[in-house]
């Protein structure tokens, strides 16, 4: 990975639609009963921009892709997901700077040659993580449920990842709690 790139991200959720559901329209009124504004593809709400990218043929999974969002924003949008999904696969696709970033936060140390495949656990989660150092491209996914959003993992891998922080203080967290 060449040291001088300052990387990219793309955050994708592929959203396995419950067995017997009504398809991509459960979740798209679901999104909107939250607050979530739909307009054409695009979700927004408060820092997250997203937007659809695609379903599949038997209308049985959707794919979103997230822009940006704080992540806060990011732990509402998958749990609201979780709970519409039998199951949510997150994507990083890194490149650059925030791969190499990502790689250290997560205590990986990277071939400079080749494909570097690997599983490792944060959080109780395993994560598997596919490097290809050649073209300074990193992609980390996981299976998330209800444990994975409600435990707080979620959460903390994507700050890990991503070299965020929750803005939320303890008595916010303890407020969402309690709510």
């Amino acid at each position: 990975m060449s040291e001088g790139s300052l990387g990219s991200r793309e955050i994708r959720l592929v959203c396995r639609l419950q067995p017997g559901s009504q398809g991509i329209d459960v979740v798209l009124e679901a999104l909107r009963a939250a607050g979530y504004t739909l307009d054409g593809n695009s979700i927004l709400r408060g820092s997250l921009r997203a937007e659809f990218r695609a379903t599949s043929l038997s209308g049985d999974e959707a794919m979103i892709l997230v822009k940006s969002a704080e992540p806060d924003e990011f732990r509402s949008l998958l749990g609201l997901l979780v709970r519409e999904c039998w199951y949510v696969d997150v994507y990083y696709h890194l490149r650059g700077g925030d791969a190499r970033a990502a790689a250290g936060g997560l205590g990986i140390q990277l071939p400079e040659d080749g494909v570097y495949r690997s599983r490792v656990r944060f959080s109780g989660v395993e994560l598997r993580v596919d490097a290809y150092p050649r073209h300074g491209a990193l992609t980390i996914s996981y299976r998330a449920g209800w444990r994975e959003v409600n435990s707080g993992a979620a959460l903390k891998i994507h700050e890990r990842i991503l070299g965020m922080e929750s803005g939320r203080g303890i008595f916010d967290k303890l407020l969402g709690w309690i709510r």
